[in-house]
């Protein structure tokens, strides 16, 4: 086996949690997929986890088919960082080197709407140069935190705060600028309870920032799984528009708004074929064509 094998084999991501449990105490799934190899003699994968992104000895947890390109880990518990690699093993029994590592924090990856109205972003305040305070609420007493990162995974998190309490400013620090930031708060009431609230951005700037409100548009149910009927679309800009971009940028589908301020969409490319699973984006527009809000949307098949 050569090293293309395992360059090929490197290409990991972790796409989604696939469970989004009400209570702290259920544990949740990831799914992880990668890349075939360029090899054509692969003949199967093997997937690896452990708690330590420099574990060299991490556990491995099943081995797949070569045409298989993802695993469902259902036994991850909450509250716990793993971290993922694989391995691809030829006709000959050899095994490629280990992947590059992916990994994921076992909360819920979005909130359902009824899951937003009992926890959410606020405000987002400039404190300083690399410094921002989020606050968010919820509906009743909680403690908890903020995950954050430049792209999905939310890799990052806040100090948690241990006061219960409905109202909670966590800072994140060490922040880059001009740069967008995905993030959502994290809270267990005295119960131990879990709530989320929906993933919102954060856009850093150069120059102080004022408070603002969360972002208007509704989209619902997330995660978004075509087979169970429509996305949908509400509170949009009258005479705005709305395109779903893929995570390269690519735009899949796109609408106008008109006095109607509610759409739906189907999971359908302009072609009329279904689009994969994956992270995409919803990108919404004003009248005057000015950029608005961009969420990130999870489609699950």
């Amino acid at each position: 086996m050569t090293n293309r094998c395992a360059l090929a084999a490197s290409i990991l991501v972790l796409l989604a949690g696939l469970a989004t449990p009400l209570s702290a105490q259920e544990t949740t799934s990831y799914l992880v997929s990668w890349e075939p190899s360029v090899e054509p003699d692969i003949t199967h994968y093997i997937v690896y986890r452990s708690l330590s992104p420099t574990d060299p000895n991490p556990t491995p947890l099943d081995t797949v088919g070569s045409s298989t390109l993802f695993y469902v880990d259902a036994t991850v518990l909450k509250g716990m960082m793993y971290y993922y690699r694989i391995k691809a093993r030829n006709s000959s029994g050899v095994l490629s080197m280990f992947s590059n590592t992916c990994s994921g924090l076992t909360i819920p990856q979005d909130a359902s709407e009824a899951m937003d109205n009992l926890c959410r972003i606020a405000q987002k305040i400039k404190t300083g140069e690399s410094t921002y305070d989020i606050g968010w609420t919820t509906a009743a007493p909680t403690t908890g935190f903020v995950q954050y990162d430049r792209d999905e995974t939310l890799d990052s998190m806040s100090v948690w705060d241990q006061r219960y309490a409905s109202s909670h400013t966590s800072s994140l620090g060490g922040l880059s600028a001009p740069d967008t930031y995905f993030m959502r708060a994290v809270a267990y009431d005295a119960n131990d309870n879990m709530f989320i609230s929906a993933v919102d951005t954060l856009d850093t700037l150069d120059e102080p920032q004022q408070p603002h409100a969360a972002p208007h548009l509704s989209i619902y149910p997330v995660p978004y799984r075509p087979s169970v009927g429509a996305l949908n679309l509400a509170e949009l800009p009258a005479g705005g528009s709305i395109a779903v971009l893929s995570g390269e940028g690519v735009e899949v589908w796109s609408a106008k708004v008109g006095a109607e301020t509610s759409m739906a969409w189907d999971g359908m490319n302009r072609q009329g074929s279904p689009v994969m699973s994956g992270v995409y984006f919803a990108v919404v527009r004003d009248a005057s064509g000015k950029v608005v809000e961009r969420r990130p949307i999870m489609i699950v098949r």
